[in-house]
């Protein structure tokens, strides 16, 4: 009996012995409030914090650190894990992880990522979000300078890109793609003075834009 007892107090001293040495090395322990959160965060004891909002950014930081997908889940705000899901899909390069994204936005912005960074249309093509969607098909299009992805969008902002294309690739033939006589020859002047060739000018049916052409080159 007497062994039990002694046994018992043996172990219960340790164990206080080894919260009392935990507690010695917790330089956060003495703090309060935010001041103790914000020195929880920046020692990665996320666990330890009591803002469940910073906790759960606390979170994002050591998923990323980690560049495990699995310290995500121990995040309880739905956004702020769509958000780290999205930055590990990104770090990992790992499309995949976009289709595990519960919250739509961030679901949206991850395909975003990899249709721009993989020039990818296809991810352009799951965004759910109709407005980021063409935005998506708007940069891919500039990005790889692919006109057709131009007939995606509104006719302003179609013809704002296909005359982006044209003027970054020196492509005239685009050009005859815009609607009207005025933005197509206000297209071909602009490769004729980046490409430096006057004859360009005689393409342009705008007599307006064509003087405007022909001039340029008479003063330079």
């Amino acid at each position: 009996m007497k062994k039990i007892i002694i046994t018992i107090l043996v172990v219960s001293m340790l164990i206080l012995t080894a919260c009392q040495v935990t507690e010695a090395n917790d330089e956060c322990i003495s703090l309060e409030g935010t001041a103790k959160d914000n020195c929880y965060d920046e020692a990665n004891q996320c666990s330890k914090i009591s803002s469940q909002v910073l906790r759960d950014l606390c979170i994002v930081k050591l998923a990323e650190t980690k560049k495990d997908l699995e310290v995500c889940n121990l995040i309880v705000t739905d956004k702020v894990k769509g958000n780290c899901h999205t930055q590990i899909a990104k770090l990992t390069n790992n499309p995949e992880t976009c289709k595990e994204i519960g919250d739509q936005y961030w679901k949206d912005n991850c395909h975003y990522y990899f249709a721009i960074n993989s020039k990818d249309n296809e991810f352009c093509s799951v965004i759910d979000n109709s407005k980021q969607q063409l935005e998506c098909r708007h940069e891919l299009a500039i990005v790889t300078n692919d006109a057709l992805l131009c007939e995606y969008l509104n006719y302003v902002d179609k013809e704002k890109c296909i005359f982006q294309i044209a003027k970054t690739t020196l492509n005239i033939e685009l050009c005859s793609s815009l609607k009207n006589t005025i933005s197509e020859g206000s297209c071909i002047l602009k490769i004729a003075k980046l490409s430096n060739n006057e004859e360009k000018c005689e393409l342009i049916k705008s007599q307006m834009v064509k003087t405007s052409c022909e001039d340029y080159f008479k003063e330079n």
